[in-house]
């Protein structure tokens, strides 16, 4: 049983089942002891607890562009679903379950055996897909830069995610990192000599910008074309 905690995590009571397999750690995020605060993930036995506040500039303003432009072009193409926080995925191959910054999930894996909704006994809704999302988005902080770029980067792979979204804007410029799946692991994709990056996953190529706002704030566009 090996427990990964960030930030004043010590509280939080895990039971050992939780550590010990997939399937409990999934018993335990159903009960009625899951706590209702934090972010969990588990990794091959191993379970990381982040309790640590989410700051403004380099994370919450960087995840809510991206999720609101790309969720207008999901929809205006009508391409499936996508998630800001909040919603899980479990796969069992690759022994992973995690909420990540955001998902999306095509309509063709919804169709397939690719994905599933797990929806519960009491209504016809859920809380966890299982199977490999179409792509993943995590926005790196202090406490999540080894999850974010080691632990999720082999564990995205191993689920099968064709692309995951890397975004680290903690320092003086933004890393925008956009992998690609490949039999042998993640391809790092390489931007034009205007910084735009190829998304296959969404048609298009796309670039991230930030400047400052009114406040000395950070202000995020996300580009299309």
């Amino acid at each position: 049983m090996i427990i990964h905690a960030y930030s004043n995590s010590a509280h939080v009571s895990i039971p050992q089942s939780a550590a010990e397999s997939l399937n409990g750690f999934r018993a335990w995020v159903y009960s009625d002891d899951f706590p209702d605060e934090g972010k969990y993930t588990f990794f091959q036995t191993e379970v990381l607890l982040d309790m640590a506040a989410e700051r403004a500039n380099s994370h919450a303003e960087v995840r809510t562009e991206v999720t609101s432009v790309l969720k207008l072009i999901v929809r205006e193409r009508d391409l499936g679903k996508l998630y800001g926080d909040g919603m899980w995925f479990t796969n069992d191959d690759a022994d992973v379950s995690n909420e990540p910054d955001a998902m999306f999930v095509s309509w063709e894996s919804l169709q397939s055996d690719r994905l599933t909704l797990i929806k519960t006994a009491s209504c016809d809704d859920g809380i966890e897909y299982q199977g490999s999302p179409d792509w993943a988005l995590e926005v790196v902080r202090d406490s999540t830069e080894i999850k974010d770029k080691n632990w999720l980067t082999q564990a995205y792979h191993a689920a099968g995610i064709r692309e995951y979204w890397l975004v680290d804007a903690r320092g003086e410029s933004i890393e925008f990192t956009l992998n690609v799946w490949s039999p042998s692991g993640y391809l790092r994709q390489v931007p034009d000599s205007d910084g735009w990056l190829r998304s296959e996953i969404f048609d298009c190529d796309v670039r991230l910008h930030r400047k400052r706002d009114r406040v000395s704030g950070w202000e995020y566009k996300l580009h299309l074309r």
